[in-house]
């Protein structure tokens, strides 16, 4: 397994799964597979990155549960937003097609500048896009899964981005070079920790 940073598969780790996906789990594969040819990606089924990242970021869930997208949650907090989110599915899906294939055509053609634009630029992109429909407050928002709604598509695809994992489909072999850091900061009188 190559341990550089491959930013192809980057490039297809991000872009995995469409941002849209709670409006729609059944048909996600098919728009991602869109937005990504809008981008100019090769889209893949990211198998290895994407079972890490979301065991990471998931409870264990049995086989079999749908959950309606109508609750976003907080994950430190019992805040929680409730909303019938799927009546901006058709709006949503449009609005996203349309500032997806205007992204693709300013993309660099080089895969690190074109990951790193897509990684800083694409959340902002449909915010900016999408001025005027009430959606737009939640963008940021939209769950990774509908079932544990406690976390972003957006932190999931960045976290199924950095993780350099390969699954060997023919000797059902999941392949891995990770590391896990902690760090300590010093501020004054305190000291900070944070994991990346």
């Amino acid at each position: 397994m190559n341990t550089r940073s491959d930013f192809s598969m980057k490039l297809k780790a991000i872009l995995h799964d469409p941002i849209d996906k709670p409006f729609d789990i059944q048909g996600h594969k098919r728009r991602a597979r869109e937005y990504a040819q809008a981008l100019g990606v090769e889209w893949e089924d990211i198998k290895g990155p994407d079972w890490i990242s979301s065991c990471m970021e998931r409870s264990l869930i049995s086989e079999g549960i749908i959950q309606e997208f109508d609750e976003i949650r907080h994950p430190f907090a019992e805040s929680l937003i409730k909303d019938n989110f799927p009546r901006f599915k058709n709006e949503v899906f449009e609005v996203i097609k349309d500032i997806t294939d205007d992204m693709g055509n300013v993309l660099p053609k080089e895969d690190d500048k074109k990951f790193l634009y897509i990684w800083r630029n694409y959340q902002e992109k449909l915010i900016k896009g999408s001025n005027g429909c009430e959606w737009k407050k939640y963008i940021s928002l939209f769950p990774a899964d509908t079932r544990v709604p406690d976390h972003s598509i957006w932190e999931h695809a960045k976290v199924t981005s950095a993780i350099n994992a390969l699954w060997d489909d023919e000797n059902k072999n999941l392949l891995q070079n990770n590391s896990l850091f902690l760090f300590f900061y010093w501020s004054g009188s305190n000291i900070y920790k944070s994991g990346t």
